[in-house]
């Protein structure tokens, strides 16, 4: 195996799409909890064990829709062909963008409680659309030989988009910015334009 020949700039560009992935969970998982908390305190009070089980149901829907569109998807995707666009990115085309727009809708809705739910559950859905095809994008390119650099690349890639995003919208909450989580978003977009490069 000649390591020289490794597509690393090809690979890297590539780990954009997986980028996204983390650069949102990692903010959803920190302060979606305490936004469905604040709501559900101003409606029910201070019963915590009510509270700490509404939001329990609420933050295990991402492992529900996970559960059912993904391996759907995923075979889905692998049947398809479009030309120009190839099997996975037209998966990522759709689901990419209102991922990005549902997120922005939970920092922008934080404090109403049906638009934050309606927002959380498009957001689940969307990102469950697209995860497959896009965690394939980088397995698609390689030969056997170089998927083990391959999922090192994305693995890097990823940690770095938690830190990210993370960091980008607690600094952004603490300044009160209502870009907060449309930071993120309008990464995220940016992301979809290097991967139709």
């Amino acid at each position: 195996m000649n390591l020289q020949r490794f597509p690393y700039i090809r690979i890297l560009l590539v780990s954009f799409g997986y980028f996204t992935n983390n650069l949102t969970w990692s903010a959803y998982n920190v302060f979606v909890p305490f936004f469905l908390s604040q709501n559900f305190k101003a409606i029910l009070g201070e019963d915590s064990a009510i509270i700490n089980t509404l939001v329990a149901i609420v933050m295990i829907l991402d492992n529900i829709a996970s559960i059912i569109i993904q391996p759907y998807i995923g075979q889905l995707s692998d049947r398809t062909w479009i030309p120009k666009l190839g099997r996975r990115m037209p998966f990522v085309i759709i689901g990419l963008p209102l991922a990005a727009f549902f997120f922005g809708l939970i920092g922008s809705f934080h404090s109403v409680l049906w638009i934050l739910l309606v927002a959380i559950c498009g957001f689940n859905i969307c990102m469950a659309f697209y995860k497959s095809p896009v965690m394939s994008l980088i397995p698609d390119m390689l030969p056997q030989d170089y998927r083990s650099q391959g999922s090192g690349v994305l693995n890097v890639v990823g940690g770095v988009a938690s830190i990210t995003g993370l960091v980008l919208v607690s600094t952004l909450i603490k300044r009160n910015s209502p870009l907060s989580f449309w930071a993120s978003s309008f990464i995220m977009l940016g992301c979809l334009v290097i991967l139709l490069l």
